[in-house]
């Protein structure tokens, strides 16, 4: 047996004060003012879905790890873990740890947690995740019991979680929202929030603001520096004048967006920070709508597309150009805005589909109503109108609508974008391993990429790497998605607000954060 012991502290607390305008000038300010652009779907760990929620899930609630300053995962609510020498079984032993209503945080809290999101008449949009833990799937589609989970509750304050393959980044995924305990009493009474975490929900007016304060039941309190978090919602232009008013603390990635008019302006006078991120800017195919049935008719597309004129012209922040899926990825697979090829395959698709130019189906282009979405739209559609000669329609809709069209597969085309969540190829290649998981919504599944992400989890090192690669290579030969650029953060920041930890994979962790104003 491996034995592997953990401490973790925690030092998380912000306040996010918009309406009132306080200065900070002194080490006693302790709140941090954030805008977060657009009301949360859901306070339920089970059910985020966005970024955005998971960052507002990591203030209030905590889970077995959390990730670390330095970006590794170390142990949050655990105090300690047993390994299995095959790596197919955990045991963690609690922390003496309470909910924000004083009750005892208790290995039954997981259990609980985790069968309610794989319920199958339970909406957790991220119940994959849990995939990992053995016969989660099968219950998830109804094919076994709860009782067949393979997590067990040794004692009140020892949890035991068996795996279906060993998990090379597991502490890893221990710290997203859905692997999050519940306090039983937020199902019978769905006004209440019981939080885990360092920060408790203190008010929440929909389309204006919310505000957390510390949790001082936290097991960690006496860690946390700052008092609250006041995070509110408005548009990048408003965002940009309370931070420059000093009503912010934060503008930008990846809780927001800056407005491309002014990240020229903003490198020039040196006040723009950039960090890198691992995602990457894609269009989701429907492939079981016409004409997007046609292979040949997505590698057009894919192709007419000039993508360097996009990264240069429209986004201004250093973003590379997306020739695969993964940023990572040492492969690329195919040529930007390769004219030449596009015709040909467009053709070839028109002849397939038995469809001319003249009868060739009306095109509708599904995106989220930002700004930066709509001009990103625009030069695609240019593209497509300049190399195939047909008018594609862009119908912007906003955030909660278009979430919820992708999740009907109620489109045809959609602009979106996925960050990693966790360092590793595997998170940008399960997304679309099975076509009925809750985030694929293109249609489209693949026996042969299905069987090597499995292979994958069963091998190591550079084995490893060329089946995660040999994954993508399908994906990107069948074009369910079709690759845009990679992301970056670009941001800025309070000079007084230190101690905030940014990730790659698109958390803002608050935990260590504090304001000093004496430099």
């Amino acid at each position: 047996m491996q034995f592997l012991s953990y401490f973790f502290i925690v030092l998380l607390t912000c306040t996010f004060s918009c309406q009132s305008k306080p200065k900070i000038d002194s080490k006693k300010e302790t709140t941090v003012r954030i805008n977060i652009v657009d009301d949360p779907k859901t306070l339920d760990p089970r059910k985020s879905r966005s970024s955005g929620e998971r960052n507002l899930m990591g203030m209030i609630f905590e889970g077995l790890t959390r990730s670390g300053k330095e970006g590794k995962s170390e142990l949050a609510l655990a105090q300690d873990v047993i390994i299995s020498e095959d790596g197919l079984s955990y045991t963690f032993t609690l922390k003496e740890a309470y909910w924000s209503n004083g009750d005892r945080i208790l290995s039954k809290d997981f259990i609980y947690a985790w069968q309610t999101a794989l319920s199958s008449t339970f909406l957790s949009e991220n119940a994959y995740q849990l995939f990992c833990i053995k016969n989660a799937k099968e219950i998830k589609e109804g094919k076994k019991s709860f009782s067949d989970l393979g997590v067990s509750a040794i004692d009140e304050k020892t949890l035991k979680i068996d795996l279906v393959n060993p998990v090379p980044y597991f502490f890893e995924i221990l710290s997203f929202p859905v692997f999050f305990p519940v306090h039983k009493k937020i199902d019978n009474i769905p006004s209440e929030c019981i939080s885990s975490g360092p920060f408790l929900l203190k008010e929440w007016r929909h389309n204006n603001f919310i505000e957390v304060i510390k949790n001082e039941k936290y097991f960690d309190a006496n860690k946390v520096q700052l008092s609250s978090i006041y995070m509110t919602m408005v548009e990048q232009e408003t965002e940009m004048q309370m931070f420059e008013n000093k009503e912010l603390d934060w503008a930008g990635s990846p809780i927001s967006t800056l407005s491309l008019d002014r990240i020229k302006e903003l490198k020039e006078k040196k006040t723009l920070r950039s960090a890198p991120m691992s995602g990457t800017r894609f269009f989701r195919v429907n492939i079981e709508k016409e004409p997007f049935h046609n292979i040949n008719i997505r590698k057009a597309f894919s192709l007419a597309i000039n993508r360097q004129a996009i990264v240069e012209h429209i986004m201004q922040g250093d973003q590379k150009v997306a020739l695969q899926f993964f940023p990572d990825s040492i492969n690329t697979y195919f040529q930007d805005a390769d004219v030449k090829m596009a015709k040909i395959l467009w053709q070839k698709g028109l002849d397939e589909s038995g469809l001319s130019q003249e009868t060739f189906p009306k095109v509708t282009l599904l995106c989220a109503s930002a700004h930066q979405n709509l001009l990103v739209a625009q030069a695609v559609q240019q593209d497509w109108k300049q190399t195939l000669g047909i008018d594609v329609t862009i119908e912007p809709n906003e955030t909660k609508v278009y979430f919820s069209r992708i999740g009907n597969q109620d489109y045809q085309i959609s602009l979106g974008s996925w960050v990693a969540d966790y360092a590793d190829p595997e998170s940008f290649l399960e997304v679309f391993k099975y076509k009925k998981d809750s985030v694929n919504h293109t249609g489209w599944e693949s026996k042969e990429y299905i069987s090597l992400l499995d292979k994958a989890r069963n091998v190591q090192g550079k084995e490893r790497k060329t089946e995660l690669l040999h994954c993508e290579s399908i994906l990107m030969e069948d074009l369910p998605v079709i690759p845009l650029y990679h992301l970056s953060n670009h941001y800025l920041q309070n000079s007084f607000l230190k101690g905030v930890v940014l990730s790659s994979i698109g958390t803002l962790d608050f935990k260590w954060a504090y304001l000093d104003s004496s430099d």
